[in-house]
């Protein structure tokens, strides 16, 4: 009996792991409507803004500009059309490179996300702190390699 339990366990385990993938592979990032603001909630969440802040009649925070405009793109263009959605990785990387100073900060609302819980959002806060971390070690050792190099 407890072979049986075990392989049921094992199948169900597979099972899900290949849903939770198909899943992923077939919802590409920021489709669904509010991922736009989980986002900012969590990078917020990643500079210390774990309250947010009122501004401009909207409850969010104060985040770089580079951020910001991602704002201004619409993840999906309308969620409720039936026609497929995709994101443009070019329109990413030009609202990117429009705000690549990163001290600078412009308010973006996120009223929905605003009441929930910031622990929610560690694992992603965590993440996004390590990437920024690791982007600024890895361009401070290239800055210095071509100060080396005559």
């Amino acid at each position: 009996m407890s072979q049986v339990n075990a392989c049921s366990t094992r199948m169900l385990r597979w099972l899900i792991v290949i849903v939770a993938l198909t899943y992923v592979w077939i919802t590409p990032p920021f489709q669904a409507p509010d991922e736009t603001l989980h986002f900012f909630k969590a990078y917020a969440v990643s500079v210390g803004g774990v309250i947010s802040v009122s501004d401009e009649g909207s409850l969010g925070y104060h985040l770089p500009v580079a951020i910001a405009n991602l704002a201004e793109i619409q993840f999906p263009p309308n969620p409720y059309t039936t026609q497929a959605m995709r994101y443009d990785p070019r329109a990413i990387l030009a609202a990117w490179a429009e705000g690549s100073d990163l001290k600078a900060t412009k308010f973006v609302p996120f009223p929905n996300m605003a009441p929930y819980s910031p622990t929610m959002y560690l694992p992603q806060a965590a993440g996004y702190g390590l990437a920024v971390r690791l982007a600024y070690l890895l361009l401070g050792c290239s800055m210095q390699a071509d100060s080396l190099i005559p």
